[in-house]
């Protein structure tokens, strides 16, 4: 059995869709979009030097270097605009990495034919790092390329220089002697080794850091195997690690559709802090929560340990009102669930008989488990809205819930007072036409006797549920711990029928939930 849902699918199997969900929305970006980012990074930073190179160029006198600068500045921020502008959409990785490197050889070459125009007029022996070198380094540092693009594009920009210096002399022009020509091109191959190298170091970085936020997101992971059932608020689904050999009840929860981007986030940021808190609660009868956060899908999703059990809507529907030893011990094993969240200042809001579930623990037979702590808040606090609507179910819903006012525990007591009575009686309390009908009654009108509907009920068992559905708070027992003593101190607590449960757990249930 799955975590409490308003409809079971009929057809198991019949589904067989699988999706991935991780512990977050994934944020972390693929090898194509940082490749992305860094070129328009490199694009901008080459328009704005070169621009500034070529506003230089134009304010230097003469004819001679300024010429030379100015056509370079021009030419190399055309080209960085250019690409700025054609990486601004996606590209496959590969053509990106084409793209990059054809750019860097090109802002190369376009050093090199500057600068051997001005190697003769200024070359020495001590001849200083050219720019083509200084480049390399920076293309080469910013670019993640694989280790053999990094190697092609240092070793092509280190080869221009020979190559240009040999169709200059073929040309019959007059370059460097061969002297300054060393010079000029020893400090490029060592900057061209210098810079594959750091491009090789930080590719296997970038490639380690991916590999960890791909652990990172599959090592949480679930997959979907098949849909249990679903409602209103969501799905249950059966899920199954992938790593490790558990399965689990996938709750997917649809988030508020309707209100501004920022209502969404402060939805939420609420729902991460609301589970967050039920993941502490380690009481034996609450259903433990082992993951929370937002699929890929924007669904928000809870990953709960999966139960085979019955509920007690289910209970009673298919086997009729339980006699009172039976419901005692049911409603202590519930007090021990709801002492630890009221200790811990949580309010659950929504119990009902589709939210306990008994089930096997161990040895032991009917342990009853609360479920769905989705709609927990902190005692005390109104949300946005409350006063004029409340959440829960109606004929479960505290008064002082359905008119807005901060609830404690006991509005969990007064609902837990209303499944006792389901339990006794084998309906619900007050019943009406609709839910709304329901719930006025709930805020309006006292509630019966027990004993007149189930006069073979232990009367102080009555009259402890008679004071959970007082209509002030202050009239209910204090909280679930005084609540558990008071039930334990109960005539019918020492009734329990041990032969009874378990021939009834042998014979009636499922052989998945009397195993």
């Amino acid at each position: 059995m799955s975590p409490p849902i308003d409809e079971v699918d009929s057809r198991p199997g019949s589904l067989r869709v699988k999706r991935s969900l991780g512990p977050a929305r994934s944020t972390g970006a693929g090898e194509g979009e940082i490749l992305q980012r860094r070129v328009r990074l490199l694009a901008g930073l080459c328009a704005g030097v070169f621009g500034l190179v070529a506003l230089l160029g134009f304010l230097i006198p003469g004819t001679g270097p300024g010429v030379e600068l100015a056509r370079l500045g021009a030419q190399v921020t055309a080209a960085a605009l250019l690409l700025w502008w054609l990486v601004r959409r996606p590209f496959p990785t590969a053509r990106l990495r084409a793209m990059t490197v054809a750019f860097v050889l090109l802002v190369a070459l376009a050093l090199a034919l500057v600068e051997i125009r001005l190697v003769p007029a200024v070359a020495d022996d001590r001849f200083g790092i050219s720019g083509i070198g200084l480049w390399l380094v920076l293309a080469l540092v910013l670019m993640p390329l694989p280790p053999v693009s990094a190697a092609l594009t240092a070793l092509g920009g280190a080869a221009l220089v020979p190559l240009l210096w040999m169709m200059w002399s073929l040309l019959g022009m007059r370059p460097c002697p061969p002297g300054a020509l060393l010079a000029w091109w020893l400090p490029v191959a060592v900057c061209a080794g210098l810079g594959w190298f750091a491009a090789w170091r930080l590719h296997c970085s970038d490639q380690a850091l991916a590999d960890a936020r791909r652990e990172l997101r599959e090592l949480g992971r679930y997959e979907l195997v098949r849909r249990l059932g679903g409602g209103g608020m969501g799905e249950v689904w059966l899920g199954r690690h992938r790593l490790l050999p558990r399965q689990a009840a996938i709750k997917l929860i649809r988030p508020p559709t309707k209100g501004m981007a920022a209502d969404r986030d402060a939805a939420e940021r609420t729902f991460r802090a609301e589970a967050s808190a039920v993941s502490r609660l380690t009481s034996v009868h609450t259903v433990t929560l082992f993951d929370y956060g937002v699929s890929d899908e924007g669904e928000w999703y809870q990953v709960m340990e999966l139960i085979d059990g019955v509920n007690l809507h289910q209970l009673v529907r298919r086997w009729g009102p339980l006699p009172d030893w039976r419901v005692v011990r049911i409603l202590a094993h519930v007090c021990r669930s709801l002492a630890e969240a009221h200790g811990m200042g949580l309010v659950h809001r929504d119990i009902k008989p589709g939210n306990i579930m008994l089930c096997r623990l161990g040895g032991e037979i009917e342990i009853a488990k609360v479920l769905d702590f989705g709609l927990v808040q902190p005692r005390g606090v109104v949300l946005p809205d409350e006063a004029q609507s409340w959440a829960g179910t109606p004929g479960y819903v505290a008064p002082e819930v359905m008119e807005g006012r901060p609830a404690d525990g006991r509005a969990d007591l007064y609902s837990l007072g209303c499944v006792a009575w389901w339990l006794l009686a084998g309906e619900r309390v007050m019943p009406a036409a609709d839910g709304y009908a329901e719930a006025q009654r709930h805020g309006n009108e006292p509630a019966p006797a027990l004993l007149s509907r189930v006069p073979s009920c232990d009367p102080d068992l009555a009259h402890l549920i008679d004071q959970l559905l007082a209509k002030v708070p202050h009239d209910r027992p204090m909280n679930a711990e005084v609540l558990h003593r008071n039930l334990v101190a109960a005539p019918c607590w020492g009734r329990r029928d041990e032969q009874w449960l378990a021939s009834f757990w042998r014979d009636e249930l499922p052989p998945e939930i009397r195993g």
